[in-house]
């Protein structure tokens, strides 16, 4: 009989939050999956016929697990899956949309797909054809073809949501534990456009900021969600379409405070919401004087 794993808990946001389920059966997880060969802390899985992407991916991946260890300073193994349709549906059901990458902390998973669907790509096309003019035609510029311009535009983002999900990761093993959603999923916005910037690919960096603004600047008039206090009351509930808005303007954000701050912004946050027992036993000292005292006789 299948098995499945309920994951209902946000860690780096502290909060309780209906997600998908994750299946598997009782023969293991990576049941059917074929692991990529490396010595690197970070290790990939894909199904057959998804060597190329893995990977693709698995670079993405490695280099970002040492940026944000070296931000962070974590040392993790996190795992990448690289799925067709039918694992995925496999181990994480019918309903979670195909390719869509999220971040299992119960399994330090990270697990993302094959090129990203079309009815994806559509769910976005009403942005675009409702952006300015100008910010398409950049975009085609960037890409370099007129051809599926677009199509490539989301692609970008979503296979750098590894770095997205990468971020959840390490700041789960930090024990980074924000208390609100906006600020959790601001945060690895903030380190996904980080990874970028340091990285110094010009031509991602352009085509993930001009796609963003395209959403951002196409999508304003559509979705009925703007506020972060909307977003903090309903998270994903929002939708989809407008869940990845909320990401269009986190990246926008991003790119604002990242001229004032650069990384030290991730320090900060870091800093002021790591949440291990020292860090919170001597919090509670600075109001309670003896406290930390107490602790260590009591423990």
């Amino acid at each position: 009989m299948p098995k499945a794993i309920t994951l209902g808990f946000s860690y780096s946001s502290g909060k309780s939050v209906r997600m998908q389920t994750l299946h598997r059966d009782s023969r293991g997880i990576f049941e059917k999956l074929i692991p990529l060969r490396s010595t690197s802390p970070v290790k990939a899985y894909y199904s057959k016929g998804l060597r190329a992407r893995s990977v693709s991916l698995f670079c993405i991946a490695e280099r970002s697990c040492f940026f944000l260890g070296s931000l962070f300073g974590t040392e993790t193994t996190p795992v990448l899956l690289v799925l067709d349709i039918n694992d995925w549906r496999r181990l994480l059901g019918p309903t979670m949309p195909y390719y869509v990458p999220s971040y299992s902390s119960w399994l330090k998973c990270i697990y993302t797909g094959d090129k990203i669907e079309r009815s994806i790509v559509e769910t976005f096309l009403k942005a675009f054809r409702n952006s300015p003019a100008n910010l398409r035609h950049r975009l085609v510029s960037a890409v370099g073809t007129e051809k599926n311009a677009f199509e490539i535009g989301i692609q970008t983002l979503f296979d750098y949501l590894v770095v997205h999900e990468m971020t959840h990761c390490h700041a789960h093993t930090k024990k980074v534990n924000t208390g609100t959603f906006w600020l959790s999923e601001f945060l690895a916005d903030y380190c996904t456009y980080a990874f970028v910037k340091d990285a110094r690919d010009t031509q991602v960096e352009k085509i993930m900021d001009i796609t963003y603004e395209l959403i951002y600047k196409g999508g304003h008039s559509l979705v009925e969600h703007k506020s972060i206090l909307d977003f903090e009351d309903m998270y994903s509930q929002v939708g989809f379409f407008n869940y990845e808005w909320y990401h269009a303007k986190f990246h926008r954000g991003a790119r604002e405070l990242y001229e004032r701050f650069g990384t030290s912004f991730i320090s900060a946050v870091i800093e002021e919401f790591e949440a291990t027992d020292e860090k919170v036993v001597c919090r509670l000292d600075q109001k309670l004087k003896g406290f930390k005292k107490w602790f260590g006789a009591w423990k």
